[in-house]
């Protein structure tokens, strides 16, 4: 259902249509086509500003109370006919302003930082983290974590702690294997001998290397590397969250001290048509930009994570 569909801009006396660009004023919430609200340079209404009454959708020219806390929360309006270019439609903000987490928006925020900020960097599965956040236990569960161990580290940009428990599971692994290193070589010595080429008789040549006395230590040193990787992904999973809220926490309480040392990152110029970016839009770019997932870099520490492997065993 469109946002304003019984509603009509003030300024053109036409009725709001799915599709059309619409943004509202900062002061009193009554919504407009973007064209015409910079055609005027402010809002139609703009002589009832600074009283207690707030635009009522579904009704023209009808208003209500609104408590102010409640109105900066839910809406983000165009402050000026300026900037008003540089914020999308007033029904795209509001799917991103309005928390989705229920009774969780009624306390404002978790360790002096504001929900709607924490919420901007979490990005994904917002109500989840914030349920967890809330509890603040350095002991948790996160499932995700469980099934990909480091790897979901990087998924969530925690790069540091992911590169160092995915550098112990290696260390563990080539450990392990430096230990079984001659029944290893003398298992696969023999296969390799048999000459294998299909997958068929891969699978033969294995079944008459079990018969070695050496494949008892490889069976050995086969399990001990996966029971290493089952200790490392429980690890993952229980202290994955208290991780994670550290970090979010830390990316909103420095965000500003980051943007006034001259934090830089890419701006989309779909989304921006000025350069000039105001203090609460840069400051919600650069959340979005440090916080979110990224599919990227899990893939990426996969194949370096191979290839190093690889490179080890060469030598």
């Amino acid at each position: 259902m469109f946002l304003y569909e019984n509603d009509i801009c003030p300024v053109c006396g036409k009725r709001f249509e799915s599709g059309d660009d619409v943004v509202t004023c900062a002061d009193c919430a009554t919504p407009h086509h973007r064209e015409c609200y910079n055609k005027l340079g402010h809002c139609k209404n703009q002589d009832l500003h600074g009283t207690d009454f707030v635009y009522k959708r579904g009704a023209v020219g009808a208003f209500e109370r609104i408590d102010e806390t409640e109105r900066e929360e839910y809406y983000i309006p165009p402050q000026t006919a300026e900037e008003n270019t540089q914020v999308k439609t007033q029904e795209d903000a509001q799917e991103k302003a309005i928390p989705p987490i229920g009774d969780a928006a009624q306390d404002g925020a978790i360790d002096g930082v504001k929900l709607q900020d924490i919420i901007a960097v979490v990005a994904v599965n917002t109500q989840n983290f914030v349920r967890k956040f809330k509890r603040n236990r350095r002991l948790g569960w996160n499932w995700s974590a469980l099934i990909f161990g480091p790897y979901y580290f990087f998924f969530r940009k925690m790069y540091l702690q992911g590169s160092v428990i995915l550098a112990v599971e290696c260390a563990l692994r080539l450990m392990i294997s430096a230990i079984y290193a001659p029944a290893i070589g003398a298992v696969s010595a023999f296969i390799a001998k048999e000459n294998p080429t299909t997958y068929a008789k891969t699978f033969e040549a294995m079944l008459k290397a079990a018969e070695l006395p050496e494949y008892a230590q490889v069976a050995a040193a086969s399990m001990l590397i996966l029971a290493s990787i089952i200790i490392i992904h429980l690890v993952c999973a229980l202290f994955a969250d208290s991780f994670y809220r550290r970090k979010v926490i830390n990316i909103v309480k420095t965000v500003d001290d980051r943007i006034k040392a001259g934090g830089e990152f890419s701006v989309n110029p779909i989304m921006v048509t000025d350069g000039n970016m105001s203090h609460s839009q840069m400051r919600r770019l650069f959340l979005s930009r440090r916080g979110g997932v990224s599919t990227f870099s899990p893939l990426l520490a996969i194949l370096l994570v191979q290839i190093f492997l690889n490179f080890i065993q060469v030598f």
